[in-house]
């Protein structure tokens, strides 16, 4: 982008356009390193839990540990797992909500543009509307990571309410603390997506919306 700023300021391009031209490409810097971080949180998160459950299995096989302390064990490492992945699910929301700040940041400045010549409004992948894209795109890849975190988490759950429940009423009968734990996992999934949703239209109301979808378009 650099040279394209280099290019535009030596053909003494208007203060105004310079000004955004720059801006665009600070906006876009910070939504490269958003990605970026979101990447991390990924591989960090995948590691984690990957090295939790080989962790498990190696105290179940190898542990010579009474059944008390076999199910205190277990209960420690899903209990590490969950606060992992909620913090991971709650990262990952807010990286969401940056990553369409970024891009409706960069339409609103395409809108500058092309007010000054309609052409270009066919060239901008996103229409040049700051109310675009929505915070909850369906079946893009940022929603499914973000699913399947509150998936493993809700598992986890239902893991840690059916060793309790064993815990509680022992291993006599297996049928409530399977039910209980079924039930806990549904219910987490269900608190997950609440949780997403509600986020984001907390977040959508914080959004300042200058040139919406239902305004006239420049084109």
């Amino acid at each position: 982008m650099a040279p394209i700023r280099n290019e535009i300021q030596t053909n003494s391009l208007d203060p105004s356009s310079a000004i955004l031209i720059a801006e665009h490409e600070r906006v876009a810097s910070l939504h490269k390193h958003n990605v970026e971080m979101g990447d991390r949180y990924m591989t960090t998160y995948i590691a984690l839990f990957s090295a939790l459950i080989i962790l498990m299995i190696g105290i179940i096989e190898f542990g010579d540990l009474k059944i008390d302390q076999l199910l205190s064990s277990e209960l420690v490492v899903l209990l590490t797992m969950l606060s992992i992945g909620l913090i991971t699910f709650k990262r990952l929301i807010d990286r969401r909500v940056r990553h369409i700040e970024y891009l409706r940041a960069i339409n609103r400045i395409h809108a500058h543009f092309a007010a000054r010549d309609p052409q270009l409004s066919r060239y901008f992948y996103w229409p040049v509307h700051d109310d675009h894209p929505p915070l909850s795109l369906k079946g893009t890849i940022l929603g499914g990571i973000m699913d399947i975190v509150g998936l493993l988490d809700s598992v986890v759950i239902g893991l840690i309410v059916i060793l309790v429940s064993v815990a509680l009423v022992g291993e006599a009968s297996m049928l409530l603390p399977m039910i209980l734990g079924f039930v806990s996992a549904s219910g987490s999934v269900y608190l997950h997506y609440r949780f997403k949703l509600r986020a984001f239209r907390a977040a959508e109301g914080q959004m300042r919306v200058n040139f919406p979808t239902d305004a006239v378009s420049p084109g």
